[in-house]
């Protein structure tokens, strides 16, 4: 089967296998069985088995069609098989069973931005946010940004992202969000800050290393920049942001 990239702001949605404890009924064990499969399809996925992960989650499905988990975990695996509309109907059939799940709404409303209903797909992430008993707004609220920053909504974006870090000052993702915009602005400064808080929070990627080079180059610092760039070169060398450094050093 076809396996397609996933953006990298899903995996936040796929939490880890987590023990259940053992119950004492028949419809109790049943119930905990059903679950188990279910965190053993997120737990395949994650690893990239999508043959096993489809296994368990069917099995799941099999034994209880009305679990709203199955239904959103197995629409996660539709859409990285390429399956569009078989992730859209398990993802509208996870809604209809429960109407309230942020997660749910976050997952769908990612999959709607990765398929340009941008509309669509902002309602969604609103659903996400805006539930008091969301433990990860920011997750949401970052991929809103992410979504505007596709329309080049660049105001729209920022929002989101402030909105992000008001609710966790220290999510790495919104914080390099924060950097790129505040470059593509000509902040300078406020965008050395951004990354020197993502660097305290987040890990080296060939993105977040290259921004640094070009930031320190507009703020003058050689000495930085030449720093980032031995980390960038060491770190990913094939990678695309390795090569225009490359080319710009070239170019100098």
């Amino acid at each position: 089967m076809k396996r397609l990239r996933v953006p990298l702001l899903l995996t936040l949605l796929l939490p880890l296998l987590f023990a259940c404890s053992a119950q004492s009924t028949r419809e109790e064990n049943a119930s905990n069985l059903v679950r188990i499969n279910v965190d053993l399809g997120k737990a395949y996925i994650q690893d990239g088995n999508y043959s096993q992960a489809m296994v368990k989650l069917q099995r799941a499905l099999s034994a209880d069609s009305n679990y709203a988990p199955a239904h959103s975990t197995i629409a996660v695996l539709y859409w990285r098989l390429g399956n569009y509309e078989k992730a859209e109907e398990h993802f509208h059939e996870a809604l209809r069973l429960s109407p309230n799940d942020p997660l749910a709404h976050n997952s769908y409303g990612v999959f709607l931005c990765e398929r340009k209903r941008i509309k669509e797909s902002e309602q969604q992430f609103r659903m996400a946010y805006s539930n008091p008993l969301y433990d990860r707004p920011e997750v949401a609220y970052s991929n809103a940004g992410m979504c505007a920053l596709r329309e080049h909504k660049l105001d729209k974006a920022e929002k989101y992202f402030r909105a992000a870090l008001r609710r966790d000052p220290n999510f790495a993702p919104a914080l390099l969000r924060m950097a790129e915009l505040s470059y593509q602005r000509q902040r300078y400064l406020p965008a050395r800050a951004y990354l020197e808080r993502y660097a305290e929070v987040g890990p080296q990627t060939a993105a977040s290393l290259w921004l640094g080079i070009r930031v320190e180059n507009k703020l003058g610092d050689r000495n930085t920049a030449s720093s980032y760039a031995l980390r960038l070169k060491a770190k990913f060398p094939d990678s695309d942001e390795t090569r225009q450094l490359l080319d710009m050093q070239s170019h100098e």
